[in-house]
């Protein structure tokens, strides 16, 4: 199925990235299930950067990191599939390095892996947000609190059904006397 005219497309965000940055790179209307290969390419020659499979539909959305020693300049992003040709895409390599854990070096287990997220991604939050939980489950079974209120309530009853009685015991001696 071929959700837009026009022919296969590759899409980029964003535009700028620093070397050892993250790029989101999406693949439209490809033909289905194939693989297609990505790599950027520049004055010096070009570098591979993933090999992506693509949907049923044709699709393809992939987070590929741009090499930490690709030096600053204008870049295209190209997307070769068989039998398929697909438009680079411009980037713009800028910036100091970006080494994952934020400090020069080789990178470890123990350094964080962020991803930058897509566009869009804040839409999937419009939603309500529900933290609340039911009332019968605000306090366990068998909780001592619950058993204490419990125990208030069948005391106040008694009280107020005692109170009750000699209220009318009260007010038939009074008609008596």
């Amino acid at each position: 199925m071929v959700g837009h005219e026009g022919g296969p497309r590759l899409i980029l965000e964003p535009d700028r990235v620093h070397p050892g940055g993250v790029l989101t790179v999406r693949l439209e209307d490809l033909p289905p299930e194939g693989s297609v290969e990505l790599s950027i390419a520049g004055a010096a020659g070009s570098v591979p950067l993933a090999s992506v499979v693509v949907d049923p539909e044709g699709h393809a959305t992939v987070f590929v990191e741009i090499p930490v020693d690709l030096p600053a300049g204008a870049y295209t992003v190209n997307a070769a599939a068989e039998r398929t040709v697909v438009s680079g895409v411009r980037v713009t390599v800028e910036g100091p390095p970006q080494v994952e854990g934020g400090e020069p070096g080789e990178k470890d287990e123990d350094d964080l892996l962020l991803v930058a997220l897509p566009s869009g991604w804040q839409q999937s939050l419009s939603g309500p947000i529900v933290t609340a939980k039911p009332l019968t489950e605000t306090l366990p079974a068998g909780s001592g609190y619950r058993g204490a209120i419990q125990w208030f309530i069948a005391v106040l009853a008694l009280a107020v059904g005692l109170g009750s009685v000699a209220l009318v015991a009260f007010m038939r001696r009074r008609r008596r006397a």
